[in-house]
Parts: C-alpha cells; sequence; structure tokens
C-alpha cells in the first residue's frame, strides 16, 4: 500500500472520529461507557459532557476507576443499585431500560436510562453504554 492511501485512510478516520466526538459531546443525552471488568465490577471508561452536568461528576473524578470505588460519589446504596442493573444487563446479555430519581424536593429529576450491551465476536458482554434522558417535565405534566 503506497503512503498516498495510508494518509486517505488516516485522515478519514481522524474524520470520523471528529464526528463521533462532536455527537457524543454535543448530544443532551447522559452517556457513561462502563467496561466490564468481572467480579461483578465495572470500570468507568468516560462520561460525556451532559452526563457531568446530570450527575454533577468531572470527568476526571470517574474516568478509570471502578464502580466499587465511587461510593464517594454517589453513596453506597447507588453503587449497589447500579451493580444490579449492570450485572442483569450482563447476565442476560440484552438492553435494559428503566426510570430513575436523583435529587430531592425542588432538585429532584427524572431519568430514563438505557443500558446497551457491547459484545465481542464470542458474545461475551465487555462494555456497557448507558445513556440517559431527562423526562422531569413528562412525568409532572402527567
Amino acid at each position: 500500500m503506497d503512503i498516498t492511501k495510508k494518509r486517505e485512510i488516516a485522515e478519514k478516520l481522524a474524520r470520523d472520529e471528529a464526528f463521533l466526538n462532536s455527537i457524543y459531546n454535543g448530544v443532551e443525552l447522559g452517556i457513561s461507557i462502563l467496561d466490564v471488568v468481572g467480579n461483578g465490577d465495572y470500570r468507568y471508561a468516560g462520561i460525556n459532557a451532559a452526563q457531568e452536568r446530570k450527575n454533577n461528576w468531572r470527568q476526571e473524578e470517574v474516568r478509570g476507576r471502578l464502580l466499587s470505588e465511587l461510593g464517594d460519589l454517589m453513596g453506597i446504596d447507588e453503587v449497589a443499585a447500579k451493580r444490579g442493573r449492570f450485572n442483569q444487563c450482563v447476565e442476560t446479555g440484552e438492553s435494559l431500560a428503566f426510570e430513575q430519581d436523583t435529587g430531592a424536593g425542588e432538585n429532584q429529576r427524572m431519568w430514563l436510562t438505557k443500558l446497551t450491551p457491547l459484545k465481542d465476536s464470542s458474545g461475551r458482554v465487555f462494555r456497557l453504554i448507558a445513556s440517559s434522558i431527562e423526562i422531569t417535565e413528562e412525568k409532572r405534566a402527567a
């Protein structure tokens, strides 16, 4: 393969990556990417800007950390609830949707979250994508 072809491929990959990053960071959908590490634990590979705002977290606080290490940010009960949902998604290999509340009183917000498992060629779930959209106004209007 000549250098021109390699350069064209590299440029296309760079454009595709920029495109995907613009979506990931530009949507108002909170997105978390979690790697399955086994033993019922999960490592946060990243969160987008909307997820940072949703949870009042910073990327630097969660990226690379295990779910089991995040009790200081989300509380032990929330860690346990997340672990249960994540485990269910991994065990079934199917997407899982659920509603959740954050905050209390005037600060209470309601979210619809979907967990999507990513599988390798052998069918093993190796990563979860969690996407959350706020449904507070819709729930209050109902």
